[in-house]
C-alpha cells in the first residue's frame, strides 16, 4: 500500500497547455500570468502537488494516513524547485485520520472544502501569511479554536459551519468588510467571538452564528450596518451585546430565542432599534407599525401565531419575503399605499386572513405570496399591477371574487397563480360563467381566455366546463331522446371532433413553414377546457374534455395514457372499450375508426405504437398518472364474450334474430355493430364482414 501511495502521479495534465497562475495576495485565488506552461502534477511523499507557474505550486491532495501533518513549503517538479503557496479545494476532505495540521508561513490561500468533514481534526496552525480562506474550508471539523489572521482579505461562507467543538475565535483582520452566511452556524460550543478594535466589518450574513447556544456575550464591530436573517437565532445563552448606532438593517428572526432580545423593551409589541424593527416574535393582537418605519425585513413575523391584525404606516415602502408566513391567526392587514410589491411567500399559509386590500402602487405579487390563505374571499387587482407570479394565490379555497380588473391593462399572470381556487366564480362581482338555454357565456371572455386557459382547477373555469357539458349533453338528448349510452358516446365524440382541432391544424391554418413541435407543449392545449374554451387541443386536452362530457352523460369512463399519448375508455355491459377522439378527428367530424375498439384492434391499427397503455389518469387525482391498466379485451362483435371474433358470434346473433331469444352470454353492446341502438340484419351483415376481414 505504501509503495502505491509513494508512486509518482506525474499526471501531467500535461497534454493540455494552460495559462499558469500563482497565488495572488490581492485575490486569494490564482491570477493568470502571461507565460503559458504545461500544468504538471506530481507526488512527493504523501502529498500531491500541482505546478502553477515556473516556481510556484499548490498542494492538491494528501494520500497519507498520519494523524499529525505538517505541510511542505517546497516541492521539486520535473527538476524545478517550487514554493508551495496554497491548498487546493477538497485536498483533505473526509480525512478521518488527521487530528492536527500545521500550515507553514508562505501559504496564502486555503481553498474551498479543504478540511470539510475531517471529523477528528482538532488543531490547525494557520500562518499570518494567509490572505484567503474559502467556503467550507473547516466546516464540520472538531477544531476548538481559531484565529483569522490580520492579512485575510477574502473569507468565504460557511467556513466554520457545524464545528461543534469550536469554542474560541479571534477575528484579527481589519481588511474584510463582510462576514458571509453561515460562518459559525451550528457551532454550539462557541463561547468567545472577538473582533479586532479596528474592524471594518459592516455586514454579518444570514445565519451567521445560528444555533451558537453557548455564546453568552458579544461586542459587535462599530462600523456594522447590516445583520442578516437568523444571524443569532437560537443563540439561547446570548444575554449581553451592544447594538451599534450604525446598524440600519436587521433580517427577520435575527435574534430569535436569545436572552438579549427578550430583555429589550417593546414598542407596540415590537423591538425597535435605530428606527428599524429588529424583532416581532413577541407581538400579539393588533400590531400598529409605528410611523417612520420604512421596512419590514424578511421573516420578521414568520410563524407568529399571536398576531391578529397588522396596520402599516404610509412610510412603509418595503416588506421582505416570508415576513408574515404561517401567521395562522392573522385576520386583517392594512398595507401602506407606498408599497410596490408583495414579496414571495409574504402571507403564505396565513389560513385566517380574510381582509386585505392591495395598494394601487403594487406592481408585482410574488411567488406563493398568498398560498393557502384559505379564508381569503376577495382580492383586488391594483391599478399599477403588472405581474402575478407562480402560485401567488394557490389553493386559496375560499377566494370567490377578483375585483378592479381593467380591460385596458396587460398582465403577466403565471399559469398556476390561481390554481386550486375552486370557489373563484366572480370577476368584479359578476358571475363569470352563465348559461341561457344551450348557450354558455363568459363574462370578461377575452381576459379569461388570455390568462386562465392554462389553468385547471379554478372555479369559473370548472363552472364553465360543467355548464358547457350540461348544455351539449342535454341538447343531444333532447334531439335524440331514445339514444342509448354508446350512441350518446358516439354523438359526443362527433361534437368533440366538430368543435375541436389539433394544435398542428391550428398552426398550419395561420402560418407557413414547418410546424414547431414546441406547440405541442403549450399548456392551454392540455387542459379539460382546451376544446370548450378555445377549440384547440392535443390528445390530452381531447381526452380530458371528452371525459367530462361522458361523465356528464352518466357514462362510466376513464382517461388512459401511454408514454406519449392519451385517450379514453368507456364501460358498457360490463366491458371496457377504447375510444380515441383525437385520432378520430379528421378536421370536420369523426371517422369512427378509433371508436369502441379493443386493445388488440388498437395495436393492429396503430403504426406508431402510441397506444400501449401504462396509466390511468383520474380527475379525482388531478389527472396524475396511476400505474394501472384498464384492459379492453372485447372487440365489437364479440357477442358471446369469449374475447374472440369468429363464426360463433355470428351464430349467436343469427339465433337471436331468428328466435328473438338469447341463450348463454349475449353482450348487447357488441351486437349493435352500427351503433344505431337496434339489433337487426344490418348488424349481422356487418359482423360477418368484420369476421371475414379478420381472417
Amino acid at each position: 500500500m505504501r509503495s502505491n501511495i509513494k508512486k509518482t502521479i506525474a499526471m501531467a495534465m500535461a497534454i493540455c497547455t494552460i495559462t499558469a497562475g500563482t497565488i495572488a495576495p490581492n485575490a486569494g485565488r490564482f491570477i493568470l500570468s502571461a507565460t503559458p506552461i504545461v500544468a504538471e502534477a506530481a507526488q512527493q511523499g504523501d502529498f500531491v502537488f500541482t505546478r502553477r507557474s515556473t516556481n510556484a505550486a499548490t498542494l492538491t491532495a494528501y494520500t497519507g494516513t498520519a494523524s499529525k501533518v505538517t505541510l511542505p513549503t517546497e516541492v521539486t517538479i520535473n527538476g524545478a524547485n517550487c514554493k508551495v503557496t496554497g491548498i487546493d479545494d477538497y485536498a483533505f476532505r473526509y480525512n478521518s485520520n488527521i487530528t492536527s495540521v500545521t500550515i507553514p508561513y508562505g501559504y496564502t490561500a486555503i481553498g474551498a472544502n479543504v478540511f470539510y468533514y475531517c471529523t477528528n481534526l482538532t488543531t490547525v496552525s494557520v500562518p499570518s501569511s494567509i490572505v484567503a480562506i474559502h467556503d467550507y474550508a473547516f466546516a464540520s471539523t472538531n477544531i476548538t479554536s481559531f484565529t483569522i489572521p490580520s492579512k485575510v482579505k477574502m473569507l468565504g461562507s460557511s467556513v466554520f459551519e457545524n464545528c461543534g467543538n469550536l469554542q474560541t475565535v479571534n477575528v484579527n483582520t481589519n481588511i474584510i468588510t463582510e462576514m458571509k452566511a453561515n460562518m459559525f452556524s451550528g457551532c454550539y460550543s462557541l463561547k468567545t467571538l472577538k473582533f479586532s478594535s479596528g474592524s471594518k466589518i459592516t455586514s454579518l450574513g444570514d445565519h451567521f452564528a445560528f444555533g451558537c447556544s453557548s455564546l453568552t456575550s458579544l461586542t459587535l464591530p462599530s462600523k456594522l450596518t447590516s445583520i442578516g436573517k437568523s444571524a443569532f437565532e437560537y443563540c439561547s445563552s446570548l444575554s449581553s451585546m451592544n447594538f451599534p448606532s450604525t446598524v440600519k438593517f436587521v433580517g427577520g428572526l435575527a435574534f430569535k430565542d436569545t436572552k438579549w432580545i427578550k430583555n429589550q423593551s417593546l414598542t407596540n409589541g415590537l423591538v425597535i432599534k435605530n428606527g428599524i424593527i429588529i424583532d416581532g416574535t413577541r407581538a400579539s393582537g393588533t400590531i400598529n407599525i409605528p410611523n417612520g418605519i420604512t421596512t419590514i425585513p424578511a421573516y420578521m413575523f414568520s410563524e407568529n401565531k399571536n398576531i391578529t391584525k397588522v396596520v402599516c404606516p404610509n412610510t412603509l415602502s418595503y416588506i421582505g419575503e416570508r415576513a408574515f408566513q404561517l401567521c395562522s391567526n392573522l385576520k386583517t392587514v392594512e398595507l401602506s399605499t407606498n408599497l410596490s410589491e408583495i414579496p414571495d411567500y409574504c402571507f403564505n399559509n396565513c389560513t385566517s386572513l380574510k381582509t386585505i386590500k392591495l395598494p394601487y402602487r403594487v406592481m408585482n405579487i410574488g411567488i406563493c405570496s398568498f398560498n393557502k390563505c384559505t379564508s381569503l374571499k376577495t382580492i383586488n387587482f391594483p391599478e399599477y399591477l403588472k405581474t402575478i407570479k407562480k402560485g401567488a394565490f394557490l389553493d386559496c379555497s375560499a377566494l370567490e371574487n377578483i375585483t378592479y380588473i381593467l380591460d385596458y391593462k396587460t398582465y403577466d399572470i403565471a399559469d398556476d397563480a390561481f390554481e386550486g381556487c375552486n370557489a373563484l366564480k366572480k370577476i368584479n362581482g359578476t358571475q363569470v360563467a352563465t348559461r341561457s338555454g344551450y348557450n354558455v357565456s363568459l363574462y370578461k371572455e377575452k381576459f379569461v381566455k388570455q390568462y386562465f386557459s392554462r389553468c385547471e382547477e379554478v372555479g369559473f373555469i370548472q363552472e364553465f366546463i360543467d355548464l358547457k357539458c350540461s348544455a351539449v349533453v342535454e341538447k343531444i338528448k333532447a334531439e335524440n331522446p331514445n339514444y342509448k349510452p354508446v350512441q350518446l358516446a358516439r354523438a359526443l365524440e362527433v361534437w368533440m371532433c366538430a368543435n375541436g382541432c389539433s394544435s398542428r391544424d391550428k398552426w398550419m391554418s395561420e402560418n407557413s413553414g414547418n410546424y414547431p413541435q414546441s406547440e405541442e407543449h403549450r399548456q392551454e392545449y392540455h387542459r379539460e377546457s382546451s376544446i370548450f374554451l378555445n377549440g384547440v387541443g392535443v390528445c390530452e386536452g381531447y381526452a380530458k374534455g371528452y371525459n367530462r362530457l361522458l361523465r356528464k352523460a352518466g357514462i362510466t369512463c376513464e382517461v388512459v395514457a401511454s408514454q406519449n399519448h392519451a385517450w379514453n375508455v368507456i364501460k358498457s355491459d360490463g366491458k371496457w372499450f377504447n375510444i380515441d377522439s383525437y385520432w378520430d378527428d379528421y378536421g370536420k367530424g369523426s371517422t369512427y375508426e378509433w371508436f369502441m375498439v379493443c386493445d388488440k384492434e388498437m395495436e393492429k391499427m396503430d403504426q406508431k405504437n402510441a397506444h400501449k397503455q401504462y396509466y390511468v389518469r383520474r380527475k379525482e387525482n388531478k389527472y396524475e398518472p396511476e400505474a394501472k391498466r384498464m384492459e379492453c379485451t372485447t372487440p365489437m362483435g364479440d357477442i358471446n364474450g369469449d374475447t374472440y371474433l369468429d363464426s360463433k358470434d355470428a351464430t349467436v346473433l343469427q339465433n337471436y334474430l331468428t328466435t328473438g331469444k338469447t341463450s348463454g352470454t349475449f353482450i348487447t353492446t357488441c351486437a349493435d355493430m352500427n351503433f344505431d341502438g337496434k339489433i337487426n340484419a344490418t348488424d349481422l351483415s356487418l359482423l360477418k364482414q368484420k369476421i371475414l376481414n379478420n381472417k
